[in-house]
């Protein structure tokens, strides 16, 4: 167990505040226990009052220097035991002692003494940082917690211990934070307006009756406004951390003044104080200067850096090609000033590729995080946090391309390195574990997926305990491989646990809570019993509708589920009914070239040839390979899977030769992307083998049948229907090529 030490120096005068503060680090010694952390107040009311034969002050001092964290709380006054206290923090900070951190932190007053407002006015200009105002608690302690959160990431990588809803920022469930007191929340007109705005259709909704007409209308409103309530609130608290972690180096005139604005909650003001053309001047003029120029440059980086915050946080139109702008801005600067090679230049190179990954330019993305990884190789070594990250990012993106076998070489590289670097029993840990597990599973490897996720399911029980968020979905993978191994039974089990852990935590209308309703509605479908499989399926609809309105990916995609459950249940008119809705949906919501599109296309070529309607399948199957080409390329999984449906629709119209012409070219594609040893390989070993036995060539058909055979007893064991039917395959030719031993056996 680590132990972080916190002094909190002040006078008589903020009682009440110190208390608050050692409040809120005994929650955060709860919420983070299982991570191995404690935290320890140091305040001299708890200590020891007997007398001793020394200046009781020198053992306040004493003991300040024994802790990780010094707060240094003001009002009115700069009394003189806690101005001790501050310079002994100074010299402990200066001296790279234990002492890591020092925050400052004023409460706004009218009367504030002289020696006090001199502090306050010369404090940027003596320790480069900044003195925290706050008028109440709740922004007393979100600054707090902002500053926890970016000294636990030093040591300790990213922490999901505080979580925001609905305007409450809270640890473990509990509220901490109430951002509507907080003035860069609490300021800020748009936030404000948009808390109004959701009261007002609250009340509305309360006054009608669900069989109104106007009930689902007001109801999908509700829902717009909270989504962009949700995102609003991380956006700015994503804005408030990036501030805090940087804002030592944030020496212009301009940062300052835009910092101030959005800690005011003017968001509009902050941007409009880092004009874009006059930076963009600015760095001109500095690039002339050569050397002389570095650092005006490097307060220009800043505020490009603060402006795409600010526009993360507001997120207009067009917002995210204006923040890739900007951070190509930024890597031109990096490069120009610090060079090729520097430090400076990795982390440009890393958010560029962040940003370029959010764009969905994938290639993009690629070549940045390489050179990231690259730089922090040479510069850090292999052995840093930052390091593993660059190479975690890269496998990420190898895994949108659809290259999982490189993908894996990378995720695997990043296991061991966190291994090494945190220890097993840490929350990256458990991330690189469950990146690995993911690899596997569309490698096709169910049992390696499995060994990997039963033991993220521990970790984060350990780490977090049972009730939470990333334990749940580390639950909820192990019943999607149980459900791949063929084991619906236990896949169920797994399901239906995830269910109730995500209903405890979020509630029933929660796109998690839905998320987890579909896959159990999905199992009883693999259990044949597509009456409850139907049930769920339409619980989901009904929720993703509620939740977010009917022109929404996630609404589509349960429209496409309920379309698959009546295609099971022998109902292909209703199924392509549903298939033809989710064409429409998604075709609005991405337009035609997209994957989800291109899904919805091959889901309505399936039921028009269950419908016997083979020439319009073959359409939509020959649409999806054109369409899936242009958006992945052609050796892609998804290229090939619909490379085999066209293989297969010109077999069943009897154009044996152009099945087998299909059939084989998605063979070579899965080969090439998979390896031999997978599913989807062996699914076109045997379609290759089936249509070779209806062109009379036995033989041929035999070999095929046996390879696939072989790989279906590998993959899954002998008792998995995809083994049995291989097994009826080869028996079947070999009655036809007269060995009816062979065949029988």
């Amino acid at each position: 167990m680590k132990t972080i030490k916190i002094f909190i120096a002040s006078s008589n005068e903020l009682i009440a505040e110190r208390k608050e503060l050692a409040n809120l680090a005994q929650s955060l010694s709860f919420a983070l226990e299982r991570q191995g952390l404690c935290f320890q107040t140091v305040q001299w009311e708890f200590m020891d009052a007997s007398h001793i034969p020394y200046d009781k002050q020198e053992m306040y001092n004493n003991e300040l220097k024994l802790c990780d964290i010094c707060i240094a709380l003001f009002w009115t006054k700069f009394g003189k035991f806690t101005k001790r206290e501050f310079d002994t923090a100074i010299t402990e900070l200066s001296a790279g002692h234990q002492l890591k951190k020092l925050y400052t932190y004023c409460k706004k007053s009218e009367a504030v003494k002289q020696e006090l407002k001199a502090f306050k006015e010369s404090y940027y200009e003596k320790y480069h940082d900044f003195v925290i105002e706050f008028e109440n608690f709740d922004t007393l302690k979100a600054h707090f917690l902002l500053q926890v959160i970016i000294f636990l990431s030093e040591f300790w990588g990213e922490s999901k211990f505080v979580e925001i809803k609905n305007s409450m920022v809270t640890i473990d469930g509990k509220v901490y934070v109430d951002l509507l007191k907080v003035p860069f929340a609490g300021n800020n007109e748009e936030y404000t307006r948009l808390i109004k705005e959701i009261e007002r259709t609250e009340r509305l909704i309360a006054k009608i009756s669900q069989d109104d007409p106007d009930y689902q209308e007001y109801a999908t409103v509700l829902l717009e406004l909270k989504e962009k309530q949700s995102i609003m609130e991380d956006n700015m608290w994503n804005t408030a951390t990036y501030i805090t972690q940087h804002k030592a180096t944030m020496r212009s005139d301009r940062l300052k003044r835009a910092i101030t604005h959005f800690n005011q909650g003017d968001l509009n003001g902050a941007n409009a104080i880092l004009d874009e053309e006059k930076i963009d001047r600015d760095v001109e003029h500095n690039l002339e200067l050569l050397d002389r120029g570095k650092e005006g440059l490097k307060s220009n980086i800043e505020e490009y850096k603060l402006k795409i915050k600010l526009i993360e946080a507001k997120m207009p139109k067009g917002w995210i090609d204006r923040i890739v702008e900007l951070q190509e801005k930024i890597l031109s600067i990096c490069l120009q000033t610090f060079g090729e090679t520097s430090a400076e230049a990795a982390d440009a190179f890393y958010s560029t590729g962040y940003y370029y990954d959010t764009l969905g330019n994938y290639e993009g993305a690629l070549k940045n995080f390489q050179k990231a990884l690259e730089l922090r190789e040479r510069l850090l070594g292999e052995k840093h946090p930052k390091t593993a990250s660059a190479i975690s990012k890269v496998g990420i993106i190898y895994e949108k391309l659809g290259m999982p076998n490189k993908a894996l070489e990378y995720f695997l590289k990043v296991l061991n390195l966190r291994t090494d670097i945190y220890g097993e029993r840490h929350p990256e840990t458990a991330a690189a574990i469950s990146n690995v597990g993911i690899t596997y599973e569309k490698l096709g490897m169910p049992e390696k997926a499995l060994e990997c996720f039963l033991k993220v399911i521990k970790l984060r029980t350990d780490i977090y305990g049972e009730r939470h968020p990333e334990t749940a979905k580390a639950i909820s993978n192990v019943g999607i491989i149980y459900e791949k191994l063929g084991m619906p039974e236990k896949a169920l089990e797994y399901f239906l646990k995830t269910l109730n852990l995500r209903t405890e935590i979020y509630g029933e209308r929660h796109p998690e809570t839905a998320a987890a309703i579909s896959n159990v509605a999905i199992v009883y479908g693999k259990l044949g019993n597509q009456k409850k499989a139907l049930e769920y399926q339409l619980k989901t609809l009904n929720l993703r509708t509620e939740i977010y309105g009917e022109r929404h990916p996630e609404t589509a995609k349960a429209i496409s589920n309920v379309g698959i459950i009546y295609e099971k249940l022998g109902m292909p008119n209703k199924a392509l009914e549903y298939f033809l809705k989710v064409i429409k949906l998604r075709t609005d919501i991405y337009g035609e070239r997209h994957p989800e599109t291109a899904k919805a296309i091959s889901n309505v070529g399936i039921t028009y040839e269950k419908l016997g309607m083979l020439e319009k399948a073959l359409e939509c199957f020959l649409k999806v390979i054109k369409l899936r080409t242009d958006i992945y390329g052609e050796r892609h999984p998804e290229t090939a899977a619909a490379i085999s449906n066209v293989g297969i629709t010109y077999g069943i119209l009897g154009d044996q030769k152009k099945a087998l012409e299909y059939h084989l070219k998605a063979l070579n594609l899965r080969t090439e992307i998979y390896r031999e040893n997978h599913p989807e390989t062996a699914a076109s070993i045997s379609n290759v083998g089936i249509t070779y036995g209806i062109l009379g060539d036995q033989k041929k058909a035999l070999e095929y049948h046996l390879k696939a055979l072989n790989l279906r007893t590998e993959i899954y064991g002998e008792k998995h229907p995809e083994t049995a039917a291989a097994f009826s395959n080869v028996g079947i030719t070999y009655g036809i090529l007269g060995d009816q031993k062979k065949a029988l056996e």
